[in-house]
C-alpha cells in the first residue's frame, strides 16, 4: 500500500486511507477507505523509528511536526488508539463481509465465519456455535439447540442441531431462515403454515426427547402469525399409540399447552394461563418439569414471568415417532405452525427454574443473547499459524468477547501470542477498550514485546479460559511489527 505522505506533512486523526482488500491468496475487488490504516504504516517506517531516542532539531527535520520528546510520547499514544482502531475496523469489516480468516501483511482478522482459522488439533474443549459464529468451552447442558442467524442464499434451507447431537432435515416444503422478523440474529426460522412445512428430527424417536417421569426444560423464541388456531411448536405427538408430548399454542385466549400420554394415545394436558401469548409479537416461552418424586409439577414463562402450571408424577410414553419443530409428526401433519421460531432448545434431566409447587416464584429476567451450552470444560482456542515476512518483535491483539458471567480479564480470560508456532507463548495483558453492541465487549492489548521469544515467523495466538466462567469468543485481530 501507498501512503502518500512525504517528510513534514501533517497528520490528522480525521484523516482517511484506502487499501484494497483480500481474504488469503485472492484479492477480493473493491477499494475500502478506511481511517488510520495508512498512518499506523507511516509511523511504523523505519525512518521515524529511529529517531525515537534522538532530541531536538532531529524531530523537526524528519517529520516537520515533532519537536520534542514530549511530542513523540503524545504521536506513541495516538498510534497505540489508531493501531486498536486498525483492528476494530478489520474485525467490522470481517463481520460486514462474511470473510473467513483475513490474511493481511502484517496481521490477520478472524471473526470465525467458518472454523479454518482455528487449530482444532491443538485447541481443547472448543465448541463452535455456527448460528452465532462464536467459540466456547463444551458443556453438556443442553440435549438439543436449533438457532437462526444466517441470510446466506446457501444456507436458507439448512439447520442443525447446534449441540451435534441430531440430525434435521425438512419436509416436501421447508421452512427457511428470514430477516423479515428477528429476535436475537439476522434471521429466524419462518413457516407458512403448509401441512409439510416441518423440522425432523433424526429419522426415528430419539433418547433426547425420552423425558419419562424425570425433569426437562423445552425453550423456544415464538412470533405467531394468529392465535386463533392449535399449532404445534415442537413435538413428538403423533397418531394414536405413538404418542409422547407437545408444545403447542392453544389456539384459545393466548394460552399454551403441554399435552403428553402415559400410553401413547390418551392427551393430558397442563396449559398456561389465557393471555399467555399474543399474536405478531415475539415472545420467549420455556416449560418445565420439576421431578421431586412425591413433588413435581410443570410450569410455564412467558418473557420471563411464571403463566402457571400443574402438579404431576406420572411417566410420559416413550414415544416412538421423531420430534418434530413446526408440525405434529405423522403421515398428514397437524396442528401446523403458522409463524417465525428461532433459539429451540431442549434439557433432558433438568428444570432451569424451580420454585415450590403450585407457587408463582421463580420469575427470571430473558436474556438479551442466543442459548448455547453453559460450559462445564474449560476452553483453550489456539490459532492457525500465519506467516510473518520476517521475526515479529511486538504483537498486539483486539478481541471480541461476550461475558455471559462476570468475566475478571487475565484470570478467567488469559490472552497470549506466538511467533514460532506455539513453541512459545508471550502473555498480553487484556483490557475492555470499548462495547462492540449491547452484548459484545471490544478486548485490546498494547504493543507488547515478543523477542524474548526464540526466533521464528509462524505467528498465532492462544486464549484461555479459567474458573468455569460462561463466555464466548467472538473474533480476534493480530497485528505484529
Amino acid at each position: 500500500m501507498s501512503n502518500g505522505l512525504g517528510s513534514g506533512d501533517t497528520l490528522k486523526g480525521s484523516d482517511t486511507f484506502s487499501f484494497f482488500r483480500g481474504e488469503r491468496d485472492t484479492l477480493s475487488p473493491g477499494r475500502r477507505d478506511v481511517p488510520f490504516t495508512d498512518l499506523v504504516t507511516y509511523l511504523n517506517d523505519a525512518s521515524v523509528l529511529t529517531a525515537f531516542a534522538s532530541t531536538g532539531a532531529a524531530w523537526g527535520s524528519i517529520t516537520g511536526t515533532l519537536s520534542s520528546q514530549s511530542d513523540l510520547q503524545a504521536e506513541l499514544d495516538r498510534l497505540d488508539v489508531l493501531e486498536k482502531n486498525l483492528g476494530i475496523n478489520f474485525l467490522r469489516d470481517s463481520i460486514a463481509e462474511g470473510w473467513s480468516t483475513l490474511d493481511l501483511t502484517d496481521g490477520f482478522s478472524d471473526v470465525f465465519d467458518d472454523q479454518t482459522g482455528v487449530d482444532a488439533a491443538s485447541s481443547l474443549n472448543e465448541f463452535y456455535n455456527s448460528a452465532y459464529d462464536f467459540y466456547q468451552g463444551t458443556g453438556t447442558d443442553k440435549s438439543f439447540l436449533l438457532q437462526s442467524n444466517t441470510l446466506d442464499p446457501s444456507e436458507i434451507e439448512t439447520f442443525t442441531d447446534q449441540t451435534g447431537t441430531e440430525t434435521i432435515t425438512t419436509g416436501d416444503i421447508a421452512p427457511f431462515h428470514s430477516g423479515t422478523k428477528k429476535t436475537l440474529g439476522v434471521s429466524s426460522i419462518r413457516f407458512a403454515g403448509d401441512s409439510n412445512q416441518r423440522l425432523t428430527i433424526g429419522n426415528t424417536a430419539s433418547t433426547t426427547f425420552d423425558f419419562g417421569n424425570g425433569a426437562f426444560t423445552v425453550h423456544a423464541r415464538v412470533n405467531l402469525d394468529s392465535i386463533s388456531s392449535l399449532q404445534a411448536i415442537i413435538t413428538n405427538y403423533g397418531d394414536a399409540g405413538t404418542r409422547g408430548w407437545s408444545l403447542e399454542n392453544l389456539g384459545s385466549n393466548g394460552q399454551l399447552r403441554f399435552i403428553y400420554t402415559t400410553d401413547g394415545t390418551t392427551g393430558i394436558s397442563v396449559t398456561s394461563n389465557s393471555s399467555a401469548v399474543s399474536a405478531d409479537t415475539w415472545h420467549d416461552i420455556k416449560v418445565c418439569h420439576e421431578s421431586n418424586g412425591t413433588a413435581s409439577t410443570t410450569r410455564f414463562y412467558v418473557d420471563g414471568g411464571y403463566v402457571g402450571g400443574a402438579a404431576r408424577n406420572d411417566t410420559i410414553f416413550t414415544a416412538t415417532v421423531a420430534t418434530t419443530v413446526g408440525a405434529r409428526p405423522s403421515a398428514s401433519p397437524s396442528q401446523v405452525f403458522t409463524g417465525y421460531l428461532d433459539d429451540i432448545y431442549v434439557i433432558k434431566g433438568t428444570c432451569e427454574h424451580t420454585t415450590e409447587v403450585g407457587g408463582a416464584g421463580g420469575d427470571f429476567t430473558v436474556p438479551t443473547y442466543p442459548a448455547s451450552y453453559t460450559p462445564t470444560a474449560e476452553l483453550t482456542l489456539i490459532s492457525n499459524s500465519q506467516s510473518a515476512s520476517s521475526a515479529p518483535t511486538n504483537a498486539r491483539l483486539v478481541v471480541l468477547h461476550e461475558a455471559i458471567d462476570s468475566v475478571t480479564l487475565n484470570t478467567d480470560l488469559v490472552a497470549s501470542t506466538t511467533r514460532n508456532a506455539g513453541s512459545a507463548y508471550t502473555t498480553m495483558t487484556l483490557a475492555k477498550d470499548a462495547d462492540y453492541d449491547s452484548n459484545i465487549q471490544i478486548l485490546t492489548t498494547t504493543d507488547e514485546d515478543i523477542s524474548g521469544q526464540s526466533s521464528g515467523t509462524s505467528v498465532g495466538y492462544k486464549l484461555v479460559t479459567a474458573n468455569s466462567k460462561n463466555q464466548r469468543i467472538h473474533g480476534v485481530y493480530l497485528q505484529w511489527r
